[in-house]
């Protein structure tokens, strides 16, 4: 088993938004990446309503809602596996709100059933906390690729990822991620905040894909990093991809 690799990134501006939400496939996606959302919902008032996702999306974790003084905030996670189905994925939205969207995909997760292995949820209201904590979780398998995302109404463009974290984009939604090699307890992922404003924090870990089998143990097919590939010149000796290695994946040990 390797690591699912992130590929590509798409994200909407945080604006105004009426009817629905859209956000474009990450560039470079394919069949069978998994897509991994999040949606920033806020309204003046009362919390916005639920939104319908888009067609094959499915919810990773409960809802999470903050109050900003009277400003409202609702944040969702989704997850889909890529297929030939269009180029953009839009949310229907009951009412007229403030809205960003983050979509990234990553290849090398597992090909069938659900790719999420656990996920956790955290949040707060204004003035309770000037650093955002996204929980532990504890992994099932190894070789996990561990996303932290939320919000913040810092705004966007100078926060630090958590520490071992890979920034993949700032705004008032975030999102990074970082290779989890052994599975068990990931321990809490934190972020420095300007000032107490309102945070969501989650973490999902996503399943990579199994190894292979055949040939006496030997794979047929490997992770190149972007395929699956027939006769390699690198298999994944469980931290880096090497050449001419001493031992391959049979599926449930290195042999």
């Amino acid at each position: 088993m390797a690591v699912p690799v992130f590929r590509a990134e798409a994200h909407t501006a945080y604006g105004s938004t009426a009817g629905s939400v859209t956000c474009a496939k990450p560039t470079g996606t394919v069949d069978g990446d998994i897509m991994v959302a999040v949606l920033v919902q806020g309204r003046s008032g009362s919390i916005a309503s639920v939104p319908t996702p888009p067609s094959g999306w499915a919810q990773t974790a409960s809802y999470t809602t903050v109050n900003d003084g009277g400003f409202y905030g609702r944040c969702s996670v989704w997850w889909k596996r890529a297929a030939s189905e269009g180029v953009n994925y839009a949310w229907t939205l009951a009412e007229t709100v403030s809205t960003q969207v983050i979509i990234c995909s990553y290849s090398g997760c597992l090909a069938s059933g659900n790719p999420v292995d656990v996920t956790s949820t955290n949040s707060a209201n204004i003035g309770v906390s000037a650093t955002a904590t996204a929980l532990s979780v504890t992994t099932t398998v190894a070789e996990t690729k561990l996303i932290y995302t939320g919000h913040n109404w810092d705004g966007g463009g100078t926060r630090t990822p958590p520490s071992g974290m890979t920034e993949r984009y700032d705004s008032l939604a975030y999102f990074a991620d970082q290779n989890i090699a052994s599975a068990g307890a990931t321990g809490n992922r934190t972020q420095a905040l300007v000032d107490a404003n309102p945070w969501a924090a989650f973490l999902v870990a996503l399943k990579p894909a199994a190894g292979g089998g055949g040939g006496g143990g030997k794979p047929v097919k490997v992770w190149s990093g972007s395929a699956w590939v027939t006769k390699p010149v690198k298999v994944w000796s469980g931290s880096a991809w090497v050449t001419k290695p001493a031992k391959v994946w049979n599926g449930s040990a290195w042999v």
